[in-house]
């Protein structure tokens, strides 16, 4: 990595005195730096730049005085203390400037089949080597193994589908688990999708060649498929667009010839079915097992049948490379279409080959089954049904009529296994963009060419290493095949695990779609099951298999412990040659853990807070934890906050700490202005997780990543307001003064949780025994002695306890013209979420439970919110309507008594 700074980049080591600071003017990461008198700043940076301009001193005594007698820290390693009351506006006319450049500069998403094409044509080109491979290990049971293995799709569409809506963002497995566990897991589920798609483009490069040499005459197959490489290379250089035109072509061409096949073949069947009959009484194919050979039966037929089906979902997980290039809503779309695709044509192409090719020619030919399909329907159809089965067999002889639809056959079989190249092309530049953006690997292969803006870095990176490989292996790909065999079911197996962690750990994150835990558990099995057999049919590859995944996580493993290396280098080097000078390798190591990593932080929350400084030590090679506080002109930020980010620069001595206090608005055109402005990748940006009533998806937010920091979102109600209740007796109430939502999580209410009937009149029903009594957590909620109202909106502020609006609702129940418009949804048990460091259940007993009330439908502004008491309530109280409520409650956070909602 060169020390040396490019054009436009922002030098984030720390600075000495005799630096020269007129060229870090322009950038607000100018900490506990005099402004040069000369520099004149601008109005987005006044108040900064005010508080800049006079000297802030650090920490009274120097920082080994500041530090425990235990603590080893070299002088050079040190990055410095941290700045507090840092402060910065940012103007609407700014933010709307930029994200008019934001949807300017956007490029244009993937329709459904276009998206579909891209993934699809390496799912469906399955058919040309699965059918035949599977009839060698499964006999007449083929077509239900491929039965089996479209159930388990089904199953694996909606895992796929859950993670990806929950985290729309480009890198499958590896952006999965980088939400779910660490970055060091995260990188080696890449390792496996690398080595799956550098196998999968060799391997269809070469297998098209195969087909295509069928047809014509290919004096120089090596140059044939290093040609098509560098064919497909260029398309892919100028756009995932263009590319998805081609793309698009090719596989409405193989869905044609596919539906050809089957319809002739089916005739061909229904016409003379004797072949069919003769190959189901043929026995059950024999097994090795243990090296000993063994008798097969319906079960070895099944399983082995199963595991050798399973290779022919490759494709599927290359979806989730690029969702971010797809439209919304079409991710889901693709999985759909994918599915149908292999439940409709593999089942059934395997099923007609069995009533047209006898089993003993479809094992030997089992790399060429359909083309002898085609051939052997061809020539029956061109020389006259009538003529009956045995005339188009001895037509078929010599050159029969067949030979058109085996020459159409192979040449689709070539555009469509040249189309799954297209699939790997497009995969891996998602894939390795993504691992590059977190930093896993070189950020020059982040760099876009200026005429196309796409990754030619990546783009001539998998060439050179697809096209030395086929020269290595001289066309050879028998090893490589089971290499591919094991790293997919490895990436599938992989992404069914970060399913689970996601599904367990992140239960809060807004998804399209939920499955249940027995599909996950069922899938995660039938996965493991075909990766083991897979290993029992071939244990020889595993060797192989290992080999290749060294191979390509070495790269990974220098670029992520790259600031180990260089620290290692420098004591290595001091300790053989004590006087060597090493000043280059510790700039070269202090710019790279300068570049701070920003987190999002709404509430001086120390337990938040702490998770965050101890993610970034974890996980990533910054030594900076900038921490970043949004909010508006009306408010301020909370008061603690500064204090307790300048406590954890000095507990934390390795990692500086800054506290920056933004006055704006969050969301996507602040995230892009502060990319902008302080020259940090949108990647190394962090947030809260968030919940269903988050405003933005996080891929609008730029794809900056979420971590183990916190499983609720603050902000929630910020529009409600108690006012007198349109309810006569019924005292306060809750209103909106804004457009809410159907179906959405609106206000919480709080409670001691009871399995008894309700017997408080602030009680309310949230199961068949269970009541919430709000009357019994007052030493956690505020009454109306604790709380302010403002007399003209009917917010309420308390900054000492958390406010329970929830007690404000009032119930419909005999109401002639007013019916309730929210409902109550899940019981959140704060125990449920929290997490102590070592990621263990931690049980905050200072927040009681809660109810989360959803709208039941679209509610207008102006509107009372109204909730049934349950059927437990009324009985008890005969109708009586609750009096006025003296609680409120802080649902803007969850995690914090302590502030202000309003």
């Amino acid at each position: 990595m060169p020390s040396a700074l490019k054009e436009g980049e922002t030098d984030w080591s720390p600075a000495t005195e005799a630096e020269p600071l007129l060229s870090r003017v322009d950038s607000i990461e100018s900490w506990g730096l005099t402004n040069p008198s000369d520099a004149i700043p601008t109005t987005r940076h006044q108040p900064m730049r005010h508080q800049l301009s006079d000297p802030i001193t650090g920490p009274s005594k120097g920082w080994r005085d500041r530090l425990s007698n235990k603590s080893n820290i070299e002088t050079w390693t040190f990055p410095g203390w941290g700045r507090y009351n840092l402060q910065m506006t940012v103007t609407d006319e700014e933010l709307a400037e930029i994200e008019a450049d934001m949807d300017q500069r956007q490029p244009p998403k993937l329709n459904q089949w276009e998206a579909t094409a891209i993934c699809g044509n390496d799912i469906m080109a399955s058919c040309f080597y699965v059918v035949g491979l599977v009839t060698m290990s499964a006999g007449k049971m083929a077509p239900l193994a491929l039965l089996l293995v479209s159930c388990v799709l089904y199953l694996i569409r909606f895992l796929y589908a859950e993670a990806i809506t929950a985290l729309p963002m480009n890198g499958g497995s590896f952006n999965v688990l980088l939400n779910s566990t660490s970055k060091g897991i995260a990188s080696s589920a890449a390792t496996l999708a690398l080595v799956s798609y550098i196998a999968t483009g060799v391997v269809s490069a070469t297998s098209a060649v195969d087909y295509l040499k069928k047809v014509v005459s290919v004096p120089n197959p090596l140059l044939a498929i290093l040609g098509l490489l560098f064919l497909f290379a260029v398309l892919v250089f100028l756009g995932i667009k263009e590319s998805a035109g081609v793309a698009q072509v090719i596989f409405w061409i193989h869905i044609l010839t596919l539906t050809l096949l089957c319809a002739c073949s089916t005739v061909y069947v229904v016409a003379d079915p004797s072949t069919l009959r003769e190959n189901f009484r043929a026995p059950y194919p024999d097994v090795e097992l243990g090296g000993v050979i063994r008798s097969g039966s319906f079960a070895t037929a099944i399983f082995f049948g199963y595991t050798s089906a399973i290779l022919g979902v490759s494709g599927f997980e290359s979806s989730s490379q690029y969702v971010q290039s797809q439209a919304p809503g079409v991710f889901l779309k693709t999985l759909r279409n994918m599915w149908v695709g292999v439940f409709v044509f593999n089942p059934t192409i395997s099923f007609l080959s069995l009533g047209v090719l006898p089993l003993a020619r479809i094992v030997e030919d089992e790399s060429v089954v359909l083309a002898k399909m085609a051939k052997q329907v061809g020539d029956w159809m061109c020389g006259g049904a009538g003529a009956g089965v045995e005339a188009s067999r001895r037509l078929g002889a010599g050159m029969g009529g067949g030979r058109w639809l085996e020459i159409w056959v192979s040449l689709d079989a070539f555009l469509v296994l040249s189309g799954s190249l297209l699939t790997a092309y497009v995969g891996v530049c998602g894939l390795i963009e993504r691992m590059a953006s977190d930093r896993c690997l070189p950020q020059f292969l982040l760099q876009r060419n200026p005429w196309r803006r796409t990754t030619h870095n990546i783009i001539l990176g998998y060439l050179v290493f697809s096209a030395v490989l086929v020269l290595i292996l001289e066309g050879n790909v028998t090893d490589l095949s089971g290499v591919y065999s094991l790293a997919f079911l490895s990436v599938l197996l992989l992404f069914t695990v970060g399913t689970m962690l996601l599904k367990f750990k992140r239960p809060s994150l807004p998804r399209d779609v939920t499955v249940s835990w027995m599909s996950v558990v069922v899938a995660f099995t039938m996965i493991l099951v075909g990766l083991l057999g897979n290993l029992m049919g071939n244990p020889q590859v595993l060797l192989v298999f290992l080999a290749y995944v060294a191979a390509a996580g070495t790269l990974v493993l220098l670029m992520f412990q790259w600031t180990n290396l260089l620290r290692f280098t420098v004591l290595v080097l001091r300790g053989i040659c004590p006087g060597i000078d090493t000043g280059v390798l510790q700039k070269e190591l202090a710019l790279t853990q300068s570049i701070p990593a920003i987190f999002f932080c709404k509430a001086d929350d120390v337990y938040v807070l702490n998770k965050a400084l101890l993610y970034v030590t974890a996980n990533e090679q910054s030594r900076h934890l900038m921490v970043i506080h949004v909010h508006d002109k009306d408010h301020f930020p909370p008061p603690l906050l500064s204090t307790h980010v300048e406590n954890f620069d000095t507990m934390y001595p390795k990692i500086k700490c800054t506290l920056l206090t933004i006055e704006g608005h969050f969301g996507p055109p602040l995230i892009e202005f502060l990319h902008r402005e302080l020259k940090v990748p949108i990647n190394m940006m962090f947030i809260a997780a968030p919940d269903e009533t988050f405003k933005y998806k996080l891929d609008k937010l730029g794809g900056g990543s979420i971590q183990a920091l916190l499983e609720e979102v603050d902000a929630l109600v910020p529009y409600l307001a108690v006012r007198p209740s349109s309810i006569h007796g019924a005292g306060a109430g809750l209103w909106t003064s804004v457009d809410l939502p159907a179906q959405k999580p609106l206000v919480l209410y709080y409670g001691d949780l009871r399995r008894e009937k309700a017997q408080g009149r602030y009680c309310i029903q949230v199961g068949p025994k269970l009541t919430l009594d709000a009357e019994a957590v007052h030493s956690f909620v505020c009454d109306n002695a604790d709380a302010t109202v403002d007399a003209e909106n009917g917010h309420m502020r308390n900054e000492s306890k958390m406010l329970n609006l929830g007690r404000y609702v009032n119930d419909a129940k005999g109401q002639p013209d007013m019916q309730n418009n929210l409902r109550y949804g899940r019981l959140l048990r704060f125990d449920e979420f929290d997490e102590d460091v070592a990621g263990a259940p931690k049980k905050r007993e200072s927040r009681p439970p809660c109810v989360v009330m959803y709208s039941t439908r679209k509610i207008r502004a102006g509107e009372e919110l109204l909730a049934s008491y349950g059927t437990v309530y009324w009985a008890r109280w005969g109708g009586l309507l609750a009096e006025p409520s003296n609680y409120t409650s802080d649902i803007c956070n969850l995690s914090e008594k302590k502030n202000v909602c309003v």
